[in-house]
């Protein structure tokens, strides 16, 4: 989320309004991933769905990662975060502090530019009875910035179950302050919006304090709920999604359409829709848990558009990309806009498609994609493959970070 920072927000000239859908199913609960990029010019999300945990297999965890000033940070959590959660033994919340505090380390040492961050939301489910008619788990959340978690229970009730970390809360202030730094325009330094996130060594640079007494910091609050399960709904979700809608819209919103739609991709499908047509410039990316009682998603199913035709869906490794077939084809949905755009503006809509289909999975363009970009506004191959082997703004932006005189692997901060 570069949103994060002051930096200039690099957007594209149309919303790219493609839909990344991962869907995943353990015993007795169901998820779907959906995420979009939108208006901005690459994609800094990413999520980890629904892993049964190895050393602990009865467990299952979920996260959502909303990374800023470039995606390492949140591709390199949502790799890697559950295997440091599985290590824990007791599962306290002095053990999540800590467990998290270390990955950050580890994070922070091994890479090499120090300018990413990411937020993150994530969740752990441990069955707490046996019942054969209704299994009840017992829900535990971990919160670092401001992505949220929301739990809908008994089809009715919704309880934000975590608190934005924003540098204008009084602790955070003081925390921010004492540690040599300052809010101004509601910003760390008068730059990052939020005052918990991992990564970001920027703000993490005094080494005469720990990690947990830095002006951003990766402590986590962490909430229980007992016996959840049957018709209650989880999601987590970045902030993307709650810039122009609350909770209670968004809980409200989702509700509503349980009861119209089988398939839950359809219904985050459609509340991104919704925030993209309110304002909403981030990308945006959530998760939904179901419980037993919920009819389980088949891989073969699809959500319908508005009018009840099937999208257009591209499979590829963990993910499928789902997108009105007009939109695949840069035909009716898009022309007429399109058509309105300079050659660099097309170029760059289509160059961010591409790159988010292979972001997510792992497919080169279909060359008929191509032929049929080039044929339509009369730009040539050459032109087209070029655009595609450039890097995004924001990439360039990365890599140039990368490249800075900043000190990378020998850093070490003060004990406890």
């Amino acid at each position: 989320m570069a949103s994060k920072t002051l930096a200039e927000r690099a957007l594209l000239p149309l919303p790219l309004k493609a839909y990344a859908i991962r869907r995943c199913k353990r015993p007795g609960i169901t998820s779907v991933t959906v995420s979009m990029q939108g208006w901005r010019s690459s994609m800094e999300d990413d999520a980890a769905g629904c892993i049964s945990l190895p050393n602990h297999p009865h467990m299952v965890y979920a996260g959502v990662f909303d990374g800023h000033a470039g995606p390492k940070a949140s591709r390199w959590f949502a790799k890697r975060l559950h295997t440091y959660l599985d290590n824990m033994k007791n599962f306290t919340t002095q053990e999540f502090i800590e467990t998290c505090i270390n990955a950050d380390s580890d994070f922070l040492r091994s890479n090499t530019s120090h300018d990413d961050g990411t937020t993150a939301v994530f969740l752990l489910l441990e069955p707490k009875n046996n019942s054969q008619s209704e299994k009840k788990y017992q829900l535990t959340v971990g919160n670092i910035g401001d992505s949220r978690c929301l739990l809908i229970a008994n089809q009715s009730t919704v309880q934000q179950l975590t608190e934005d970390h924003l540098p204008t809360l009084e602790n955070e202030s003081k925390r921010i302050t004492k540690a040599g730094g300052f809010v101004s325009a509601g910003r760390v330094d008068g730059a990052l919006a939020v005052s918990r996130a991992f990564g970001d060594f920027v703000f993490k640079d005094n080494m005469m304090l720990p990690l947990a007494n830095q002006r951003v910091v990766s402590t986590p609050d962490v909430v229980r709920v007992e016996n959840i399960g049957g018709s209650d709904m989880v999601l987590l979700c970045c902030d993307g999604i709650f810039e122009c809608l609350s909770s209670q819209q968004v809980a409200a919103f989702l509700l509503e359409r349980s009861s119209q739609h089988k398939d839950p991709a359809h219904m985050l499908c459609e509340l991104m829709e919704l925030s993209l047509s309110l304002g909403s410039q981030d990308n945006m990316t959530a998760t939904l848990i179901l419980f037993d009682q919920t009819t389980p998603v088949s891989s073969s199913e699809t959500p319908s558009d508005d009018k009840g035709q099937q999208p257009s869906t591209t499979k590829g490794g963990e993910y499928e990309i789902s997108t009105h077939e007009e939109e695949l084809r840069f035909g009716e949905m898009q022309n007429h806009a399109l058509f309105k755009l300079s050659t660099k503006d097309r170029l760059d809509f289509f160059a961010a498609y591409v790159h988010f289909a292979e972001r997510y999975c792992n497919i080169d363009c279909p060359l008929d994609a191509l032929l049929r970009f080039s044929k339509a506004y009369k730009i040539d191959m050459a032109t087209i493959l070029e655009s595609l082997a450039s890097p995004t703004p924001v990439a360039a932006s990365a890599a140039s970070n990368a490249n800075s005189e900043k000190p990378k692997h020998s850093v070490a901060w003060a004990a406890k």
